[in-house]
């Protein structure tokens, strides 16, 4: 028993020394090396469509390259991705400008509706079928024009969701015997 067990582990020592080996890891350059090809780099990159960085040093940065080049002088620094800390310089921003909104549109008033009902008539868009609108005093309205011809007449009207169910047309007839 002896025996197989020293054959098999002697073969195994040989065969590992005929396997080859892996070739060595390459070596990162040195934080120097870097430093100096980020430079030239950043000498022969157009960088006037660049993003503002953010620094957990709490800097804004114009460009990749010249956070980079601060983190070669400043190995811990960090892109902090929370921008307002860094807002207390805001004058790289003051070329920006903020959009502005133009005023809400109003809703017409009631008066003008009116006048436009009584001038032109209703729109179509006014005038679609299957609507039901009821009002507080339990009439109902078959189009938002009905509805709204009434209340030119009524300003006091209000729709309510009270709405009292469609009687049938005509009466159920009884099954013949």
């Amino acid at each position: 028993m002896k025996v197989p067990i020293a054959v098999l582990f002697l073969a195994g020592v040989a065969l590992a020394q005929e396997l080859p080996t892996r070739p060595p890891k390459p070596t990162r350059p040195s934080l120097e090396e870097r430093c100096k090809m980020i430079a030239q780099k950043c000498q022969s990159v157009n960088q006037a469509n660049t993003l503002k960085i953010c620094g957990s040093d709490k800097q804004m940065y114009t460009s990749k390259c010249q956070f980079m080049l601060a983190r070669c002088e400043n190995p811990s620094l960090r892109v902090d991705r929370n921008i307002r800390h860094c807002m207390g310089d805001l004058s790289q921003f003051s070329n920006m400008t903020k959009p502005t909104r133009g005023p809400r549109p109003t809703k017409p008033s009631l008066e003008d509706v009116c006048q436009k009902i009584k001038m032109e008539g209703c729109p179509d868009k006014m005038n679609e079928a299957n609507i039901r609108i009821c009002d507080m005093n339990g009439n109902v309205y078959t189009s938002k024009c009905a509805f709204m011809t009434a209340r030119c007449a009524d300003p006091t009207l209000r729709p309510s969701r009270r709405c009292p169910r469609p009687q049938p047309t005509s009466e159920p007839t009884e099954p013949a015997l």
